[in-house]
């Protein structure tokens, strides 16, 4: 398992136009039919400054590859980067990082 973690610098920290443009577009639920994806999340600083966070859980990089490879992303990208702070330009392609270790609620 791999997690990607992409850090987006939102312009004049608008933070809500940011997650009304995922919720609309639908992005995260894009991301989250392909195949190899677990789900996927955007975070929102609670302090009201910083980068917006969005991660995802893939089985592999080549899952999260399929993802990257999506026409309807780059197109989405291009909407996206009209929000985001211009001086940091455009890459938007996450970090990845792999799942050593990790445990979930009991739900208890």
């Amino acid at each position: 398992m791999i997690r990607s973690i992409l850090f987006l610098h939102v312009r004049d920290d608008n933070y809500d136009s940011v997650v009304d443009y995922f919720e609309h577009a639908g992005v995260l639920e894009r991301a989250s039919q392909k195949p190899g994806c677990h789900g996927a999340e955007i975070q929102i600083p609670m302090d009201g400054s910083g980068p917006v966070v969005v991660t995802a859980l893939w089985e592999s990089a080549t899952a999260y590859q399929g993802w990257l490879d999506d026409p309807w992303r780059a197109q989405s990208n291009a909407a996206l980067g009209q929000l985001l702070d211009d001086s940091l330009g455009h890459e938007l392609r996450a970090s990845l990082y792999t799942v050593s270790h990790s445990a979930t609620s009991s739900g208890d």
